[in-house]
């Protein structure tokens, strides 16, 4: 990290000064121990060796800490003008050494707003953009009972609530939706009624939802949606383990540019490869929980107030824009070159009071 290296620099820089004002001290006492100085010196040369031990205490100035403190600190308040909130002030050194920075997609870098025109059946290459009214086969009404029942839609105060592309798709199956006391919800139009016996909700870590579903006439049905992408291999884990331990992998990660389709753990370890693979120091924005585990794993997590990864991420912003990142990294650059700008006013003043004890006694 930054602050590591710059801790790292400081050091060597204590080190040389130390090393400077010892052997001041050294030749000061080479003097008082030689007899070509007359009795009258002897007493400022005790003197000056008493400066040389004072200046070994000052080496780190006591007020240094505090100077780093009030460097980030008003990196804070310059933030604050700009609806940034930072939690920690530490943060803001490592923002200067980003060199790659990744984007959770809906809702950050795109909108929301979907809307569903048509559906594919078993006959992949045809878009059925028909109305609901107007379909007649069996097997496409069944795919509309589906768009109507198996999702995460419900109905408060008569409005439509849940993921954006679900409310669309239930919209597009022309069924309406309510609450039922003896299922867990009714799926209706003019010409039949649906109800969703069992529903199992959608869980990320399998990319799949379903329930059960039985109509007016006492006919059940079973759905399932999602996208459960596998490697299709019979050694599969066999495979991948090999696949990993190859070049190609840190290849395909160096020219690739698009993720699809990540679970959130694997946007951990897509950061997590970058961080190891290519020893880069890596940012990470998103909008939604399932970002948390990755905002915390890069070195500069963002967020948006709104989202529950704001809890996580060190920086925060007010609205829901990608703006924020040019001002963070400024932000960033500014405090490290006011850091640098510490060191060197305390190399310059202690080179001059090594000099001027040197002046001083020769």
């Amino acid at each position: 990290m930054m602050k590591q290296r710059l801790q790292d620099q400081f050091q060597e820089l204590v080190f040389v000064l130390k090393k400077d004002k010892y052997l001041g001290l050294c030749y000061t006492q080479k003097q008082l121990n030689s007899n070509f100085i007359e009795k009258q010196y002897i007493f400022f040369y005790q003197q000056f060796q008493f400066l040389f031990f004072d200046a070994i205490t000052w080496i780190i100035p006591p007020a240094m800490p505090i100077f780093f403190a009030i460097c980030q600190s008003m990196a804070l308040v310059r933030l604050g003008y700009s609806h940034i909130i930072a939690v920690d002030p530490s943060q803001t050194v490592v923002a200067s050494e980003i060199k790659l920075m990744c984007f959770d997609k809906t809702g950050t870098l795109t909108k929301n707003n979907m809307d569903v025109i048509g559906f594919c059946d078993f006959n992949i290459g045809e878009l059925i953009t028909k109305l609901p009214n107007q379909i007649k086969e069996e097997k496409q009404k069944a795919l509309l009972y589906a768009f109507g029942t198996c999702h995460g839609v419900y109905l408060v105060e008569g409005e439509h609530l849940g993921d954006e592309l679900d409310v669309k798709m239930v919209e597009f199956s022309g069924f309406k939706i309510r609450k039922s006391s003896t299922c867990k919800l009714e799926a209706f139009n003019d010409n039949l009624l649906l109800k969703v016996i069992k529903q199992w909700e959608f869980e990320s870590q399998f990319q799949r939802m379903g329930c059960l579903v039985q109509d007016q006439n006492g006919k059940n049905y079973a759905f399932v949606k999602g996208s459960p992408e596998l490697v299709i291999t019979g050694n599969m884990l066999i495979d991948i383990q090999q696949i990993s331990n190859q070049k190609l992998l840190k290849d395909i990660l160096q020219n690739t540019f698009v993720f699809a389709r990540c679970k959130p753990e694997q946007k951990t370890e897509i950061i997590y490869m970058h961080q190891t693979l290519f020893k880069q120091k890596i940012g990470m924005i998103g909008d939604g929980a399932n970002d948390c585990s990755a905002i915390k794993q890069a070195d500069l997590g963002v967020s948006f107030c709104e989202a529950d990864a704001s809890f996580s991420a060190p920086f925060s912003y007010q609205k829901k824009s990608i703006n924020c990142l040019p001002i963070i990294l400024a932000e960033g650059r500014c405090v490290l070159t006011n850091m640098i700008e510490c060191y060197r006013l305390l190399c310059y003043c202690q080179c001059f009071q090594i000099c001027s004890i040197y002046y001083i006694t020769l």
